[in-house]
């Protein structure tokens, strides 16, 4: 009566764990990096408004974005270790796109501010 039969873990369901358990550390930085900088945007934008230059505003959102560099950089290396199937894995893919995209939030910010220091 014990003899319960464990069917194996079909092989898209494995890639997605461990897809998962590779990106889920991030995903509790990316969606604070988004706010951080949707927040630094904005402020660079009410800076060029008023016509203040904000050298702190830069700085922050230099360091996030070494921040997200070094993330990022860390997954493709992880990645590089596993088989291809995971590296091109749809959670994989994702996550670095989550990453570019809140980088490309924080170079719009710096362009506003360097606009404004080369004015």
């Amino acid at each position: 009566m014990n003899d319960i039969r464990r069917r194996a873990i079909p092989e898209d369901l494995r890639k997605s764990r461990v897809a998962l358990k590779l990106v889920q550390p991030m995903h509790r930085s990316i969606g604070a990096w988004q706010a951080d900088a949707a927040k630094l945007q904005a402020l660079a934008q009410r800076a060029l408004a008023s016509g203040r230059i904000e050298p702190r505003i830069a700085s922050e959102a230099e360091l996030l974005l070494d921040r997200i560099a070094a993330q990022k950089a860390d997954l493709v290396r992880q990645t590089e270790e596993l088989s291809a199937d995971i590296s091109a894995h749809g959670r994989v893919v994702d996550t670095i796109r989550a990453l570019d995209s809140v980088a490309a939030n924080l170079n719009r910010a710096r362009g506003i501010l360097d606009g404004m220091s080369k004015s």
